[in-house]
């Protein structure tokens, strides 16, 4: 076994993916009415684990925010489990410095949690459900990875729609103008107006029900070539459930489900295979080594 392969084997969930795709001008692609042509080899794949980076997550989610800029495909941010809004605010400031939310732009941001802990969980959360979601909804202090670390999930300013808007108002996004706060239970916000058509649609609700409640909302109006995240794939096997049971199961569709990290899956809606086309060198601009600062708009 080489060294690389034992230091990433050790390297605890800050990868991301150097998998590469074709030369792909999504500029020119879209403007014919081929969809297949659009998105079957859109440069955005993480398949592959690579290479430790620093700040993963945000740069993952500044990658899709890229995509979706650059592929034209029109639609709001939504968000079901928000928390301390760290994911929110990674998403909110790739789309505002790339002036796609309101005002400059046309897209908002749906933001939904109860802000105030998780329902009851069900067998189909599997036997580390209940103890995860009876903890948080009592709001019970319970240790982190490192030793002797303790923390109150749901105690404390940071955690709220006020705190959140904060850290998205310093994060260059027009509140007021661009972002809607859905607090209270899934069961109820749901009903409320809800975006007419989805770009992004972020499922980190950990639980069964809440994944698959929130398939049920908010599938249908995400665009083609639009995506969907999945968080905690890899993490809770209820969440794991919901994504089947609904897209498979019921629904008999067969996504192209790429990996980031240990946890997050993700696929582009209606996005086939990965293929590149014959003869083609493969070059990826969503990779590491040619993500430019332009590029990144500004980090967030």
């Amino acid at each position: 076994m080489n060294a690389f392969l034992v230091a990433a084997l050790a390297w605890p969930f800050t990868f991301s993916s150097q998998t590469t795709s074709p030369p792909f001008d999504v500029k020119e692609a879209v403007q014919t009415p081929d969809f297949e042509r659009r998105v079957a080899n859109a440069p955005l794949s993480t398949t592959i684990l690579a290479r430790p980076l620093g700040d993963v997550r945000a740069s993952f989610f500044q990658r899709i925010v890229s995509y979706l800029h650059d592929a034209h495909i029109h639609g709001d941010y939504v968000e079901t489990g928000v928390q301390r809004g760290f994911s929110a605010v990674a998403s909110g400031g790739a789309l505002a410095c790339r002036n796609m939310l309101r005002p400059k732009g046309h897209a908002r941001m749906w933001l939904y949690d109860s802000w105030e802990g998780f329902p009851a969980s069900t067998v189909e959360d599997g036997e580390y459900g209940p103890t995860v979601t009876d903890r948080l909804t009592n709001r019970a202090s319970f240790k982190r990875a490192d030793p002797g670390r303790t923390f109150e999930m749901f105690a404390g300013k940071g955690y709220s729609p006020e705190a959140v808007r904060q850290k998205l108002q310093n994060a260059g996004v027009a509140t007021e103008d661009a972002v809607v706060f859905r607090k209270g239970w899934f069961n109820d916000t749901f009903k409320q107006v809800r975006p007419k058509r989805v770009a992004f649609l972020h499922i980190d609700s950990d639980i069964y029900q809440s994944v698959y409640d929130t398939l049920v909302a908010f599938y249908d109006l995400v665009e083609p070539g639009g995506v969907v995240l999945f968080d905690d794939f890899g993490h809770f096997e209820g969440a794991r459930r919901a994504f089947y049971k609904f897209l498979v199961w019921e629904r008999r569709e067969m996504p192209l489900l790429e990996r980031h990290g240990y946890t997050e899956a993700f696929f582009i809606k209606g996005k086939q295979h990965n293929r590149p086309p014959q003869g083609s060198q493969a070059s990826n601009p969503f990779s590491v080594d040619n993500w430019s600062s332009k590029q990144k708009c500004q980090e967030v």
